[in-house]
């Protein structure tokens, strides 16, 4: 079904008459999405990230009037990249209390039950966590580890941890998800006050809307290292089959969700689908970006390689610096346990993530090994091969289809292709903007030159853009505004506006100086966003442990 095909409001044109009142008016502009139109950077939610975010120096730019919920000092989740001054004690501290506050909800969840809301009030409060400095409506709505349905779907934490009951989520990223939710949909109400972040979107009655959704129904089969319904949405609508982790026999086990589940398709453009509610409940232009290849981002590493250069220290928590012996690394080929028929080595293009390396490293650390001998470190659950990464890559390809297919079909869409850009800085660097020397920018770490010697445009955790990321991209969608909107005077003041600079915000970046530490445990299950392994490994180490008692 084609979004042409849709029940639609007509169609109005990009370069449609408006009134001279129209033309008086502040210009509204709205933001949807994910964790990569919110700010999120470096693992966390905290406002510096938030303010440098592509939609906020967007409205710098063009002047106009743009509230985001800004999480203090500490963000959401608690920071797991340390600056030089923090103290590790007391971050393992915060981790604890936050761990502890998400435990029980997470059991209940676990159990098949959905918790009630008072249940989740300890987690709000942990030491540690950001806490919500704005009040009142904010145009910034996106939340971080949102799926495309979760647009239309979720407005309270009632929805979204009847989701994971379900199995169409892990009940892993609660500890981050609950708050976002609550803070964002509910502004920092019950749950009776949340509305779904289209609702929120609607009711401003926006004259243009960033839209950048889809990212985490392909992104999440990299972070966990699987592929299933659950972590690479369907195109179509179907019951979901998915895999899970026994925690007390460490056995995968295959399950299927109670009821059929909306494809990325229907929740797009079907019916009640995010875009088709913005066109139609909206006469707004809406920018629409797509969806990133996920080989392009530096969390993941190849297999048989080296890991390289991080630009973060990594320690245990004892304080102890393994930095060095991580960077030089070489990344085992050899399987641990049962290969795909029979084999023994990974193929070359086998590919594992940053969180993953790092939670092996501590297993391995703890265990007193020595890590340059440990040769069968990684199962196949723990990676994907190159026919699991073809298959991400496929489905994204789909995806950006449906997207390309949607901007074709109707002149209010308009399509920022933010998929390219990022290719474009894999294949040998985008050239920024800006006073001084050509620079480029690279598929690295912001702070790491690598092999070409050119900077990157991601932050700490490897995933999210760092603060040059998302001015080339916020240029990206001005240069789309100005071609696509610049006759319309509605516009004007985005039409008109600079460019943004983007190697003064690239040279003015804390990252390119500044290396700070991670610490093996929480912290290399919290840079995944899902820290439900990590609860798991706690439960099977306590069942092992009573039944070696006498």
């Amino acid at each position: 079904m084609r979004i042409q095909q849709l029940p639609m409001a007509p169609p109005r044109r990009a370069n449609s008459q408006t009134t001279p009142n129209d033309a008086d008016k502040p210009l509204k502009l709205v933001t949807v999405g994910d964790s990569l139109s919110a700010g999120f950077q470096d693992a966390t939610l905290i406002h510096t990230g938030q303010e440098a975010n592509f939609s906020n120096l967007i409205a710098k730019q063009a002047g106009l009037d743009f509230k985001q919920p800004l999480f203090s000092e500490g963000g959401v989740p608690p920071a797991v990249f340390l600056g030089h001054d923090a103290a590790i004690t007391k971050a393992l501290w915060s981790y604890a209390m936050v761990g502890a506050a998400v435990a029980l909800p997470m059991a209940m969840i676990g159990a098949g039950f959905v918790p009630p809301e008072l249940l989740l009030e300890p987690l709000y409060s942990a030491g540690g966590m950001g806490k919500l400095m704005t009040e009142g409506p904010v145009q910034n709505v996106a939340v971080p580890n949102f799926e495309l349905r979760h647009l239309t779907d979720v407005s309270n934490v009632g929805d979204l941890m009847q989701e994971m009951v379900d199995g169409a989520n892990s009940a892993g990223p609660l500890f981050m998800m609950a708050p976002y939710v609550r803070n964002i949909l509910q502004e920092g109400g019950k749950a009776a006050q949340g509305k779904s972040e289209i609702d929120r979107a609607v009711e401003q009655k926006p004259d243009l809307i960033t839209f950048w959704a889809g990212n985490n129904d392909a992104l999440e089969s990299a972070s966990q290292m699987t592929v299933d319904d659950r972590t690479l949405t369907p195109v179509e609508d179907r019951v979901w089959e998915y895999t899970t982790t026994n925690p007390i026999t460490g056995s995968r086990v295959t399950k299927q969700t109670p009821h059929v589940m909306k494809g990325f398709k229907n929740a797009f453009d079907g019916p009640e689908g995010a875009l088709t509610r913005l066109l139609n409940e909206t006469d707004a232009e809406i920018m629409l970006m797509n969806i990133p290849d996920v080989t392009v981002i530096p969390f993941l590493r190849q297999v048989g390689d080296k890991v390289g250069d991080l630009p973060f220290r990594i320690a245990l928590p004892d304080g102890t610096d393994l930095t060095q012996t991580i960077e030089d690394w070489t990344i085992p080929t050899k399987i641990r346990g049962e290969g795909h028929e029979g084999r023994t080595e990974f193929p070359r293009g086998t590919m594992v993530s940053l969180g993953m390396l790092l939670k092996k490293a501590h297993h391995i650390f703890l265990e007193h090994y020595d890590l340059a001998k440990a040769d069968s470190v990684l199962s196949e659950d723990d990676v994907l091969d190159p026919d699991e990464i073809g298959k991400v890559r496929q489905r994204t390809v789909e995806f950006n289809q449906i997207i390309s297919d949607a901007a074709a079909s109707n002149s209010r869409v308009h399509l920022v292709d933010v998929a390219g850009l990022l290719n474009q800085t894999k294949q040998g660097g985008v050239s920024l903007r800006g006073e001084g020397p050509e620079m480029k920018v690279t598929n690295t770490f912001t702070g790491v030159s690598g092999q070409t010697g050119q900077d990157g445009i991601f932050g700490y955790d490897g995933i999210h853009p760092a603060n040059v990321g998302h001015a080339v991209i916020a240029n990206r969608i001005l240069d789309t505004i100005k071609t696509d909107l610049g006759d319309n005077p509605r516009f004007a003041a985005l039409a008109n506006a600079e460019a943004i600079d983007e190697k003064a915000i690239l040279a003015s970046d804390p990252r390119r100086d500044a290396r700070p530490v991670i610490v093996l445990g929480w912290s290399s299950a919290a840079i995944d966003g899902d820290v439900q392994e990590y609860f798991d490994e706690r439960e099977a180490n306590c069942h092992s442990k009573a039944q070696e008692k006498p």
